[in-house]
This record gives structure tokens, sequence and C-alpha cells, in this order.
């Protein structure tokens, strides 16, 4: 996953609020420091019509009889701020899976993750057989395949759009084929309007200060005619004062009128992702207020802070000692043992 950073926590002083005029009451930090804190983990609720997956902040619900994703919801502080605005379409041409017909069952449920797999078929000419992995960081993968019994003609297209209303004010959106800096990103279009990305597609994104929603797919623009169709559309429907009603678009395939269609061969799979991400995925933390970040940033030939530097955080009132560039997951820069010790005195 490149580059990862780890968090280590400095103990320093904490005072506690006060209560009802009382003197305010001096913590050690590694008191606080094991407070419990919430559980965030995912629950799954299998019903008669649809089956529900619910994490600390998110709630989706998925119709038994598709497959089909029909609803989320994201709440902070009590408030719903974003939310779907109708099922998520995964559609070939001009049949849609929320028409389809299949059965979806539980197939994995655990307090991280939770599989559901769906069989079924789109308009009698193609079995589809998806599996939805739901994450508890708001996040689900949705595995795809198409298998048709006859050579079927594409001649418009397959992709995923997603209805969305939420607290977002800007946008971004990422092409597959580069490392993301280049993302292309601002302030929502204007009401009514909308932006064509014809760029391969990877992710695209509505956020703002309260609330985020993405689609991603690792097979956007696979196939296109002309080869400068736009893979990705985003469209704002509605502004209501903090809240912006949204339409976001990835093709895996898209063909304009009068190009050659794509066919998609008897008995053989055609298999793509999508997916979904949601923001808040997390709790409000209960010592927020309590913790202070420092940022180290190391380079080739620092990449750890020496003692001296993380006590001098430390009497500067941080509690939270954050590092980036210690190289891959699970392969730390050399030399050897310098990383234990950082954390070693970061905690002591």
């Amino acid at each position: 996953m490149g580059k990862h950073c780890v968090l280590v926590l400095l103990i320093a002083a904490v005072t506690a609020g006060a209560a009802s005029g009382a003197p305010p009451e001096s913590k050690p930090i590694t008191e606080v420091l094991r407070e419990p804190l919430p559980p965030e983990e995912l629950s799954c609720s299998d019903g008669p019509s649809e089956i529900v997956v619910t994490g600390p902040t998110f709630r989706y619900a998925v119709d038994k009889a598709t497959g089909a994703i029909t609803a989320l919801e994201a709440v902070r502080e009590g408030e719903r701020v974003a939310a779907l605005t109708g099922p998520v379409e995964l559609w070939l041409d001009d049949v849609r899976l929320a028409d389809g017909a299949g059965i979806t069952r539980v197939e994995a449920t655990g307090k991280a993750q939770v599989v559901l797999a769906a069989e079924g078929a789109l308009g009698g000419d193609v079995a589809y057989a998806l599996r939805h992995t739901f994450y508890n960081d708001g996040v689900v993968v949705s595995e795809v395949k198409l298998k048709p019994n006859r050579d079927v003609s594409v001649r418009r297209g397959i992709g995923q759009r997603v209805g969305a209303t939420g607290r977002f004010s800007q946008y971004l959106h990422k092409r597959r084929d580069t490392n993301g800096t280049d993302c292309l990103k601002g302030a929502l279009p204007e009401r009514g309007t909308s932006v064509e990305l014809p760029t391969l597609t990877s992710c695209l994104e509505v956020f703002g200060h309260d609330a985020a929603l993405a689609v991603f797919t690792d097979r956007g623009g696979t196939h296109r005619w002309p080869a400068d169709a736009a893979s990705a559309a985003l469209e704002v429907k509605e502004v209501a004062g903090q809240d912006a009603s949204v339409v976001l678009t990835q093709h895996v395939i898209r063909i304009a009128p009068g190009g050659d269609a794509y066919v998609l061969r008897a008995g053989e799979e055609f298999t793509f992702r999508v997916g979904l991400a949601v923001a808040p995925n997390r709790l409000p933390h209960r010592r927020w207020h309590d913790l202070r970040m420092f940022i180290w940033v190391g380079d080739g030939q620092h990449p750890y802070p020496s003692d001296e530097e993380i006590y001098a955080s430390a009497r500067l009132g941080f509690t939270l000692f954050q590092m980036h560039r210690l190289g891959n997951a699970g392969e730390p820069r050399p030399p050897a043992g310098e990383l234990e010790r950082v954390i070693q005195t970061v905690h002591d």
C-alpha cells in the first residue's frame, strides 16, 4: 500500500473537565487512554425483503430479490449528513440490476466485515453474480460477474450510477492510469449542470466539511467509443442550504450512438468491481480534545527522530506523535531497531 504512518501516544498530564463547579481533576494520560472507547463494529440483519448492514455511523440496505444496494445513509452527531436518493444502478444497456430477478444470501458475518452473495438474471440472456463485501470503515466493494448464455451485443454500455444527497460542496476525480497526483477537483458545478470526465475513471468523490461519498471501479473506461468519450460524470440536481443532490456516474463500457457494439461472448464471464465509500465512517473520538498531534516527516538521511526531539515535542504539550516515510508496510527503514526505540521512547 506504499508509504504508511505510525501513530504512537505521548504521555502527558491531562486536565479533566470540571463538573458542577467542582475544581478540575487532573488525570495522567495513561489513565485517560485506558478509558474504553465505544465499539465500532458491523451488525447484519437478514429480513424478509432486505438485508441491512449497520456500522458505527452508517447503514446499508440490500434488496434480497436482486442484490442491489437500495439505501445508504451516514450520520454525524445524530443528524443525517449523506444518503442515497435511490438504489445504486448497475446497468447493461437498458437493463438495470434493480429490474433483474435473483436471490441474495448472507455469506459471512463478522465485527469488521460482512459478505453478501447474489445470483440472478438480467433480461433472460445474461446471468449475473454479485459479491458485496462491507467493511466497518464504511466501504463496500462489489464484484460483478456477467455471463451471457448467448452472444450479447452491448450497444450503449455497462456502468454504475449513484444518486445521493448530502452536505457536499466539492468534488474530486482520480483516474486509474496515474498515481493520483493529477486529480481533477473543484467546487461542485452549478445546479442543473454537470462535469464530464474523459479520462479513465477510478474514483469519483463529492465531499464537504461534514460528509463525503465516493464511487469507484477497477475497470473504468475498459472500452469506449469514441476513444475520448467521458468515462465518468458528475451532475448537480439541486442545492438547498448545506445539502446538494448529485448523480455520480462511472462507465466500464461506453459506446456513443453509431459506434460498434462490444460483444459479450456466450459462456464467458465479464468481471469488474465497483464500490462505495461514505464518511463520516467513525464515531467522534471521546478523547479528541486531549490529543494534540505532532507530525514527524523523515527522509532518507534522518528517517527517525532522536529521543531529545521526542522529549521536546512532549514538553510543548503534544500527546500524539505521528510519523511519516517509514518505508513500506511491514518493512520499516533501516537501521534495525530504530522504530522500536522511537515507539518505546514515545510511550515512556
